[in-house]
């Protein structure tokens, strides 16, 4: 899990490396932060180095044209 504090700063990491896109959009009149992340191979490698470094959580990636697996464990 993530800090509380440190959530705005992973969240802009992950822009700057492009695996997280964040979109403004207005709903009601009300303004929204969308943020939307795509299965890239930038993506793919950090659930590796996590996996690598032993982490516990849990994670799940799929696409719904993919045929095959990102990731065979």
């Amino acid at each position: 899990s993530i800090a509380e504090e440190k959530i705005s700063e992973v969240t802009e990491n992950l822009i700057q490396l492009r695996i997280v896109s964040k979109s403004d959009c207005e709903i009601n009149g009300k303004k929204h932060v969308l943020y939307y992340s795509c299965p890239r191979h930038a993506l793919i490698a950090l659930f590796l180095i996590a996996r690598e470094i032993g982490y516990q959580g849990a994670y799940a990636l799929q696409s719904h044209f993919r045929q095959k697996p990102f990731l065979k464990c």
